[in-house]
């Protein structure tokens, strides 16, 4: 397939030839397009941006805020966690069983908590997606 379709990666054969009914790994196509010299350099793409969009020089000037799903037993529960960006450490973190803007707050305090920061030092920025819980009024009002 790759004499007739040169331009395609590896990636792009195991995904025909898994449509035609045939299954094979991504690495296993690879090898076999490397033994036979039919790898092609490949350059990335260059960054969308020329430089980072904050810089980060000490601990706690930036966290983080997101949560993940997990399954425990027949339920689902939320972990809850806050980073440094600085220096990568889990400030807080909480399993809840849903999320919301309340939660976001509490485990902020939290941190803020551990850390020993308190009410009258500057605060971290806090960095979150957009999802409902961190878009609230709420939240917003909050921080």
């Amino acid at each position: 397939m790759k004499e007739t379709h040169t331009q395609l990666r590896h990636r792009q054969i195991q995904g025909i030839l898994q449509a035609e009914g045939t299954y094979l790994s991504f690495s296993a196509i690879y090898g076999y397009l490397k033994q036979k010299g039919l790898v092609e350099p490949y350059a990335r793409r260059p960054s969308p941006w020329e430089a980072p969009r904050y810089e980060v020089w000490q601990k706690n000037l930036m966290w983080g805020c997101d949560w993940t799903k997990l399954r425990i037993g027949d339920l689902r529960w939320y972990l809850l966690t806050v980073i440094d960006f600085f220096s990568r450490l889990i400030v807080a973190f909480d399993i809840v069983p849903t999320v919301n803007a309340s939660h976001v707050k509490q485990i902020y305090r939290k941190g803020l908590l551990a850390q020993g920061i308190l009410p009258s030092q500057r605060k971290p920025e806090l960095r979150v997606d957009q999802g409902s819980p961190n878009a609230s009024w709420v939240t917003k009002e909050f921080f």
